[in-house]
């Protein structure tokens, strides 16, 4: 345990609670509610067991070097380590006297915390090779199956497309998405998760007429919503949908070695690849076929074949029986 002597003065812990309750109500940069659980997650198993009962003053170089050397113990990786570490530097910084200074400023020194090295091609950030994620978005269920293939036409968090609402952010022919808000627990929240995050997205003719049927003749509500008409929740989205669906056609995380993706999984493509949308020949199958788009391919049902204007440079395939119902 790394621990200091508890003092009558503020405690690492005390200070903690008050970061964390600035951080719920702040004006200034304010942060979704996912990223203050975060906090409070990181805060109660790992850093205020063990240096929670320290001085908030005494927190030191010293003091973050016996804690990065337990959680490297623990077997935690160099990003996570990084980024708990981080939390508790900006719980010392948060300590200010009445002018607005910090009452105990540091200069760290991170060759002395012996802080590991996180290599990026380390992270765990997977993506989807173009048979993974033709299978995927010939899903047998038409509402996840547009889930999946709008998340990869337009770049998306699936929160992000969650929280789309048909009657606000989406342009009347389906073409423009704007990106202001996700859904979260079955809730939206009025916000992104960044300022660059706040977009419009521009999706393929063919996709948003795909979109346009989807949506039939409904006027409002969202785009992708459950039986009592709130969002989606992503947990369900990917538990009953999208981890199934992944495990049924072999896919394996590289990084973790199992079947499951999260949900920047449709915005990364692998080998650097452009997730643009495309442009080609459409091919048309059967209606009852599911359709498909990912870097390299957009598969439409339909019985004809139709030359598509060169746009965003990805190329048009046709559906092949054989996937459609296989998860």
């Amino acid at each position: 345990m790394v621990k200091q002597k508890p003092t009558t003065v503020l405690t690492f812990k005390e200070q903690a609670q008050r970061w964390v309750e600035h951080l719920r109500t702040r004006k200034c940069k304010p942060v979704a509610e996912s990223t203050v659980e975060d906090a409070e997650r990181t805060l109660k198993n790992w850093i205020n067991p063990n240096i929670g009962d320290c001085s908030v003053g005494d927190v030191n170089n010293s003091v973050l070097k016996r804690l990065v050397a337990l959680m490297a113990k623990q077997g935690l990786s160099p990003k996570t380590i990084e980024n708990y570490v981080q939390v508790a530097k900006t719980v010392v910084a948060s300590v200010l006297d009445d002018n607005g200074n910090q009452v105990c400023p540091r200069k760290w020194n991170r060759e002395f915390i012996d802080m590991p090295i996180v290599k990026q091609s380390e992270q765990n950030r997977p993506s989807f090779s173009s048979e993974i994620m033709t299978g995927v978005a010939n899903y047998r269920r038409p509402r996840e199956q547009m889930l999946f293939i709008v998340a990869r036409a337009g770049g998306l968090r699936i929160g992000e497309a969650l929280g789309i609402e048909i009657d606000k952010p989406l342009s009347a022919n389906c073409s423009i998405i704007t990106i202001e808000q996700k859904a979260r627990r079955g809730r939206v929240e009025r916000r992104v998760k960044s300022v660059s995050a706040t977009r419009e997205v521009d999706l393929h003719p063919e996709v948003a007429k795909l979109l346009k049927g989807y949506i039939g003749t409904r006027t409002r509500g969202y785009l992708f919503q459950a039986r009592n008409r709130t969002p989606l929740s992503l947990t369900d989205v990917l538990r009953r949908h999208l981890h199934p669906a992944l495990k049924e056609l072999g896919y394996v995380n590289g990084h973790t070695g199992d079947h499951k993706a999260g949900t920047l999984a449709f915005r990364d493509v692998p080998n650097g690849e452009a997730i643009d949308q495309s442009a080609g020949t459409l091919s048309h199958t059967s209606a009852a076929k599911a359709n498909i788009l990912d870097s390299e391919s957009l598969l439409i049902p339909t019985n004809e074949k139709v030359p598509v204007t060169a746009k965003h440079g990805v190329q048009l395939r046709p559906v092949s029986d054989s996937i459609s119902g296989q998860v």
